[in-house]
């Protein structure tokens, strides 16, 4: 490993490592004042069971979660959905590699439909990312980060920053 790839690892590690402290930081700030401002009547039960992960780490993992929110250099985004996720994170790579993405319309997709193109035609949930710009978003979660995976490699978008915020879905007992 050469003297700048080691530098932008050890950066990549301390913007983690700031990002995941201001986060811990924030949830038990969170806890205190919840806990001064209760009338006593705080169980360790009531506490919930959010995590945070890199966002391609372990696809499989986000079955059945729910994302709360996206995590970029020490900013974060409320999300509700995976779907918001892949929109939200779309935005941030035309941003800075709209050349490239406009490149890639009509040619990257699956058997079916494209997942990046010039018009909604074709598409069964089109969203707009910019003029002339289309990303299909009718995916399960796992196939959603994946494509999403697909397109930032494929115009070589920086994505080892990006983390999320996710709470396990509450399983409904008949």
């Amino acid at each position: 490993m050469d003297k700048m790839d080691k530098q932008r690892l050890l950066q990549t590690v301390e913007t983690a490592r700031s990002m995941l402290i201001g986060m811990i930081d924030s949830k038990f700030e969170f806890l205190i004042r919840d806990i001064e401002n209760s009338d006593g009547d705080i169980s360790v039960g009531n506490i919930s069971q959010e995590k945070i992960y890199p966002l391609f780490d372990n696809l499989h993992i986000f079955k059945g979660t729910k994302p709360i929110t996206l995590i970029r250099r020490n900013k974060q985004i409320a999300v509700k959905t995976w779907r918001e996720v892949y929109i939200e994170i779309l935005k941030w790579c035309d941003h800075s590699k709209h050349d490239e993405l406009m490149e890639l319309r009509n040619k990257i997709g699956g058997r079916k439909r494209k997942f990046l193109s010039d018009n909604p035609d074709g598409m069964n949930t089109p969203i707009m990312i910019d003029e002339n710009l289309y990303a299909e978003a009718y995916f399960d979660t796992e196939f959603l980060i994946r494509t999403l995976f697909e397109i930032l490699n494929a115009v070589q978008y920086n994505h080892r920053n990006i983390f999320v915020e996710i709470t396990e879905r509450k399983k409904k007992f008949r």
